[in-house]
C-alpha cells in the first residue's frame, strides 16, 4: 500500500516545520507539540498538486513541498500498514497578506482558478492566488460573529471571482463577487458544510449546504434562492462533496447517500461504512463508482457506493484523529493531517479498494474490533456468532 508519512512540529505561531533527526520507525513517534484542534467537521488540508500541499494550524497557513517518490509500506496488521518515512519535506509560510486573527477552520484550493481560500472561526475569509501571485482578497462577513465556531468556505470553479461562506452559529450563508456580498440568507438550521456543486451543463451555479439532517441547494441567480431541500438522514450531516455530476452526503449515521442533481433524489446509499461519524467524502477520479470516506476518529475507507460498499473490507487507520483530508483534483491522491502532527500521503487511494476486493472474506467467528475495515455492526457476523433459537415444538 503506497502510504507516506511526515511527522511535523507545530510551533506556537502555527508554522509547521519538519522534525529533524527523524527515526526510521517514525510511525511510532509522537509529536511533542500538537496542532490546534479545530472543529470536528473542519478541514485544514488543501492539495494543489501531487507535490504541493497546504496545511493550517492556529491562524497560519503553510505550504509544503513533497518529494516525488512512491513507497510500499507493509505493517504487522493489514488494517494499519506501516507508512514509509518521508523526510525530505520543504515548508514555506504563506504571504503576509494571509493573516487571520482566530483559528482557521477550513481551507480549500481551486486549481481551475488558482485560488487558495481560508476561513477562521469568526467567519473572516481570505482568497490568495498561489502560482501567479498577486494581492490577497479579504472576505468580511456582513456582521461580526457573536460566537466563534465552525465556518466553511467554497470556491466556484467556473468563476474566478465567485465564492461562498457559511457560519455555524450565525446560521448564515453568503455569496461573494470578489470582495462584495451579492447574496446572503439566513438558514433554518445550523450549516455544517458548504460547496459549489460540480454539475456539468448547469445553467446557474448552485451552492449546496448541509444543515442539521438536510441537504439544501441554493440557486444564487434565482429569485427564490432555495432550489431543493432533501432529508437523507435522521442525524447530523458533517460531510458533503460533489464529483462526476453527483452529490454525496454523510454524517452521524455513518451512511453515505449519493444524490442525482437532476432530480435531487437518492441514487444509492452505503450504510454503516465507518465506525464513527463521517466527516469527509471524496469521489474517485479514475473510477466514478468508488468513493473515499473518512471518519471523525482515524479511519478512511474506500468502497463502491453503487454496490453499497461491496468488497470494502479494508480500511486505513492512523495514529490519531483526522484534522482534515484533502484530495488532488486530477488524481486519486489523498493527503491527511492528524492531531498528532502527522501528515499521511496516499499516492493512490484506490489501493484500499483493490486490496479489499482481492482479499478473502474474513472468518465468520471474529471479534468485532474493527480490523475488518467496514466499521459498524455486521449482520453476517452476528448471525454466525449468535445463531437463532430453536422453536419449541408444540
Amino acid at each position: 500500500m503506497p502510504v507516506l508519512r511526515a511527522l511535523l512540529d507545530f510551533e506556537a505561531n502555527g508554522l509547521a516545520l519538519p522534525r529533524g533527526g527523524a527515526r526510521p520507525d517514525g510511525v511510532q513517534a509522537i509529536s511533542r507539540l500538537r496542532p490546534s484542534p479545530g472543529s470536528m467537521n473542519g478541514c485544514r488540508v488543501a492539495v494543489a498538486s501531487r507535490n504541493d500541499v497546504y496545511i493550517s494550524s492556529g491562524s497560519t497557513v503553510t505550504r509544503m513541498t513533497l518529494p516525488s517518490c512512491e513507497a510500499q509500506g507493509e505493517g504487522a496488521y493489514e488494517a494499519c500498514p506501516t507508512p514509509t518515512w518521508l523526510s525530505d519535506v520543504h515548508t514555506a509560510p504563506m504571504p503576509p497578506g494571509l493573516h487571520h486573527t482566530s483559528e482557521i477552520q477550513n481551507i480549500t484550493y481551486c486549481s481551475e482558478t488558482d485560488r487558495l481560500a481560508s476561513i477562521d472561526s469568526k467567519g473572516c475569509a481570505i482568497l490568495s492566488p498561489v502560482l501567479n501571485g498577486g494581492p490577497s482578497v479579504p472576505l468580511a462577513p456582513s456582521a461580526p460573529s457573536l460566537e466563534q465556531g465552525w465556518c466553511g468556505v467554497a470556491l466556484n470553479r467556473a468563476d474566478r471571482n465567485s465564492s461562498a461562506t457559511a457560519q455555524f452559529f450565525e446560521k448564515k450563508v453568503a455569496v461573494y463577487d470578489a470582495d462584495k456580498i451579492v447574496r446572503e440568507w439566513t438558514t433554518v438550521n445550523n450549516p455544517t458544510q458548504i460547496i459549489f456543486a460540480n454539475i456539468p451543463n448547469a445553467t446557474s451555479p448552485l451552492v449546496c449546504t448541509t444543515e442539521f439532517n438536510q441537504l439544501v441547494v441554493y440557486d444564487i441567480r434565482a429569485q427564490e434562492c432555495c432550489a431543493a431541500r432533501v432529508t437523507p438522514s435522521a442525524g447530523w450531516l458533517y460531510a458533503l462533496n460533489s464529483g462526476d455530476g453527483l452529490v454525496g452526503v454523510g454524517g452521524a449515521q455513518r451512511t453515505l447517500t449519493v444524490h442525482d442533481p437532476r432530480t435531487w433524489r437518492a441514487v444509492n446509499s452505503w450504510q454503516h461504512c465507518l465506525k464513527q461519524d463521517m466527516v469527509s467524502i471524496h469521489f474517485s477520479k479514475s473510477n466514478k463508482k468508488l468513493c473515499f470516506v473518512g471518519g471523525v476518529d482515524s479511519e478512511i475507507v474506500c468502497g463502491d457506493w453503487a454496490c453499497k460498499g461491496a468488497n470494502s473490507l479494508e480500511a486505513l487507520r492512523v495514529d490519531s484523529r483526522w484534522l482534515g483530508i484533502g484530495a488532488d483534483a486530477s488524481s486519486d491522491m489523498l493527503v491527511g493531517l492528524t492531531a498528532a502532527g502527522s501528515l499521511y500521503v496516499l499516492s493512490d487511494a484506490t489501493c484500499l479498494f483493490t486490496r479489499a476486493a482481492g482479499a478473502e472474506a474474513p472468518p465468520s467467528k471474529t471479534r468485532g474490533d474493527g480490523h475488518g475495515g467496514g466499521g459498524g455492526d455486521d449482520d453476517t457476523k452476528m448471525d454466525t456468532a449468535f445463531p437463532p433459537k430453536k422453536q419449541k415444538s408444540k
